[in-house]
């Protein structure tokens, strides 16, 4: 089951037990909570949107989570949108079963929503994928640098923000990336 969720190598080890909550108090509290309150999440196709700047901590907390209800029997799948949109391309022989898993799967990560190439070939495959979710009652976990009003500029995104809205907890982080700080403690 983990090797079929899409777990990266580098998320492979962050566990909600084995983070530091002082990295991102506020993110980690919100990720355990998702965990704690599952049952009733996922009855209501509750999702969770962690937005805040690069390198903050959302990848790290909703792989976390995400292992976290795979290791309890949840079907999971989660993997960054421009990749996830690069193996969606015409031509790509497996393409519509990968379109039917995301639509079906119990929970679903999309990390670093935004950050694809808008085209209105991309507007509509994120479309078709979160209705889905949306319409059967599924949770969707998202990452994303950027707020869903900014979101709302991109033409067509309007009817996928107004969804995530209703299908997500939206929660705002604040932070410095980690990325730089342990670039600059190795360094020293």
């Amino acid at each position: 089951m983990f090797r079929e969720c899409r777990i990266p190598v580098r998320f492979q080890c962050k566990t909600l037990d084995l983070t530091d909550r002082s990295l991102c108090p506020k993110g980690f509290g919100v990720a355990n909570a998702y965990v704690r309150d599952w049952e009733q999440n996922r009855k209501a196709g509750r999702g969770l949107m962690l937005v805040g700047p690069v390198g903050c901590g959302k990848s790290h907390l909703l792989y976390a989570v995400l292992q976290e209800l795979v290791r309890r029997g949840v079907s999971g799948f989660g993997q960054t949108v421009p990749d996830l949109l690069d193996e969606l391309r015409p031509g790509r022989g497996y393409a519509d079963e990968k379109i039917l898993l995301l639509r079906g799967i119990d929970l679903l990560l999309l990390d670093d929503l935004g950050a694809q190439r808008d085209t209105e070939w991309v507007t509509e495959r994120l479309f078709v994928i979160l209705n889905a979710r949306y319409n059967n009652v599924l949770p969707t976990l998202i990452t994303s640098n950027l707020t869903l009003e900014e979101l709302d500029k991109v033409p067509g995104w309007k009817r996928i923000t107004d969804r995530i809205l209703e299908m997500c907890d939206v929660v705002r982080l604040e932070g410095q990336s980690h990325r730089v700080k342990l670039a600059k403690e190795r360094r020293k």
